[in-house]
């Protein structure tokens, strides 16, 4: 995933994985529920969810920021990767600042 930090879109993101802060603009990817299953194809399916964040003082500000963040994950997935939907947005204020969060649903199929 850290290829994507050079992508149109996504080149002035932070990128992580699971952290306690974030600052925004961000794309944290994460383990989701389940989180490796059979696949009658391959090995296992992982799931992740990638969520995009801005920060938003209201519900429009930020929306043109998180379209383009999406589409730059899902046209830069690497071989293995597939996304599945994305998440409506959401205003997070519980740490105070206004962010505006979209998750994306994503799979990976291959060998856990």
């Amino acid at each position: 995933m850290e290829n994507l930090q050079t992508k149109d879109g996504l080149t002035n993101v932070n990128i992580h994985g699971m952290r306690s802060q974030v600052v925004a603009p961000a794309l944290v990817v994460r383990p989701t529920e389940p989180w490796f299953e059979p696949d009658r194809f391959c090995k296992a399916v992982l799931r992740y969810v990638a969520v995009a964040t801005v920060n938003a003082p209201s519900g429009e500000d930020g929306i043109d920021r998180l379209y383009t963040m999406v589409n730059a994950v899902i046209d830069n997935l690497s071989d293995g990767w597939d996304w599945e939907s994305v998440g409506g947005p959401v205003i997070d204020e519980s740490t105070g600042t206004s962010f505006l969060a979209v998750p994306v649903k994503l799979t990976f199929k291959g060998e856990a």
